[in-house]
């Protein structure tokens, strides 16, 4: 099967979960997150099933996922440190982000920041052994084994 691409709809407000939102004159940052059923899913289901070449992985994620998206944002546009200093776009953001953990079921997590070369994002998946290491004072997520 060829690679598609599929565009993920926009859940609006109505699905969305803000968890904290600050903006004034020293911080410009966001956590929200939205969960939703998203069409491209059945899209690509379709192309799957209708695909007798689909792969033995692609026939398994058919079957064990549904459409239902989680969409993260993540601004970490202008933070200021516990030290008082102001960390914007001007600056070095590296390792600055945002995790959102499934803590209730011990299901582990994701966690997406600015990479080392503070030039693009990391988005990964922390398992709930991972996220008591990673989490604790001072954050190293950058650094957990996954």
């Amino acid at each position: 099967m060829s690679l598609q691409t599929f565009k993920i709809g926009d859940p609006g407000e109505s699905f969305k979960t803000e968890f904290i939102k600050v903006a004034d004159a020293n911080n410009q940052y966001e956590m929200s997150t939205w969960l939703f059923a998203d069409g491209a899913f059945d899209t690509w289901k379709g192309l799957v099933e209708a695909n007798s070449a689909a792969t033995e992985n692609e026939k398994e994620f058919v079957l064990d996922y549904s459409t239902y998206t989680l969409r993260m944002k993540c601004d970490v546009t202008k933070i200021t440190s516990a030290a008082g200093v102001a960390v914007d776009s001007s600056s070095n953001r590296a390792g600055s982000g945002c995790c959102i953990r499934d803590k209730s079921q011990k299901g582990g997590g994701y966690c997406t920041f600015i990479d080392s070369t503070d030039t693009a994002i990391e988005t990964k998946f922390l398992t709930d052994p991972n996220f008591e290491v990673s989490t604790a004072s001072p954050y190293e997520i950058t650094q957990t084994s996954i």
